[in-house]
């Protein structure tokens, strides 16, 4: 029989519950693989709300490219870390699927975008595929290890600081997916927890909070620029029909 009955518990704690003997210990384990189950499933399109809003706009008006760029970066190097670090796959693996999530926000803006250079854009991208088979090689010093750990905290903070400034300037969301970022949020909120109880990692603790309050300050604008927002798309409608028609 496998340790973990559906991954979740192991035998001995199924037969204590089984028993009606809800042990602090076994009753944590449950909570924790069951919520790194429940954000693993939830990351597989967590950003898919955002991806279908800009595809039925056509538009990415109201959105920085910088957020998407630093975000995807962020998780890449999150990824990169973990494995480095041997963590289980179950603790991080959610951002694999968000990285993959990200690259296809940032082709979409590329795409809808006016009068973007993709050239220097590509170039970037394909130094950082060869700094990811670097890191992956074993080449890279332990020392460094610590400093990428904290570099996708520094950078989430980076990437959402863009958007949440370009949503104050102009006064609503554009065309923010709400979803997205209440799923991210909560899924932060539940790392939080499965890191405190899963691993001894201040440097993944710290990650998960700065994302946390980072997407919550977006999911607080979104809500409180709502009616502005839903305004402000409008128009915006009202002038591409008004194009058409000339």
């Amino acid at each position: 029989m496998s340790s973990k009955v559906l991954g979740l518990v192991s035998q001995e704690c199924l037969d204590k519950f089984m028993a009606f003997d809800l042990e602090k210990s076994c009753v944590t384990e449950l909570m924790v693989n069951g919520l790194n189950m429940g954000v693993m499933a939830g990351a597989l399109a967590v950003k898919l709300p955002q991806i279908i809003k800009i595809l039925a706009n056509k538009s990415v008006k109201g959105i920085s490219e910088a957020s998407f760029a630093l975000e995807f970066i962020a998780s890449s190097l999150f990824c990169i870390y973990n494995m480095l670090m041997r963590h289980p796959f179950a603790a991080w693996g959610e951002m694999f699927f968000i990285s993959v999530q990200c690259m296809i926000q940032l082709i979409l803006f590329w795409w809808y975008a006016p009068q973007i250079d993709i050239l220097p854009r590509v170039l970037l991208m394909n130094l950082g595929s060869f700094g990811f088979m670097w890191a992956m090689s074993g080449q890279m010093p332990e020392q460094l290890l610590p400093f990428l750990g904290m570099a996708p905290a520094i950078l989430g903070i980076a990437a959402r600081l863009p958007q949440i400034v370009l949503n104050f300037k102009q006064g609503s969301t554009g065309h923010l997916a709400f979803l997205t970022f209440f799923l991210s949020f909560m899924g932060n909120l539940a790392r939080i927890f499965t890191t405190l109880k899963q691993l001894s990692d201040p440097v993944t603790l710290a990650s998960h909070c700065c994302a946390a309050i980072c997407n919550g300050t977006i999911v607080a604008q979104i809500l409180y620029y709502w009616n502005a927002t839903k305004a402000a798309n409008a128009q915006e409608e009202k002038s591409k029909k008004a194009k058409k028609e000339e």
